[in-house]
């Protein structure tokens, strides 16, 4: 089973499975740098991307409550802007 979500104007296509989480961004911002590639291994606490809005910096990371698990993928680009809520990545928690 899957759905289409929808994410800086491209359609993506996300399975629904339960190990899958997403990291939504938490305001508009522009990307600035991501910092891990698709299957890097992440824990909790970790950055995952760096976002600017209005000259600040605002590090985009893992629950502190989450269990480790691998970037299944990326969703957002550096120079891309991403509105308040939009996902930034999935993870997969093993």
């Amino acid at each position: 089973m899957s759905l289409l979500a929808r994410n800086a104007d491209v359609l993506t296509f996300v399975p629904i499975d339960p190990a899958i989480s997403s990291i939504d961004a938490p305001v508009d911002a522009n990307v600035w740098k991501i910092e891990v590639k698709e299957g890097d291994e992440v824990k909790a606490g970790q950055t995952i991307a760096i976002l600017e809005a209005m000259k600040l910096e605002i590090a985009v990371k893992t629950p502190d409550d989450q269990k480790a698990g691998k970037v299944e993928k990326l969703l957002i680009l550096p120079g891309e802007t991403v509105k308040a809520g939009g996902r930034i990545a999935l993870l997969r928690i093993a």
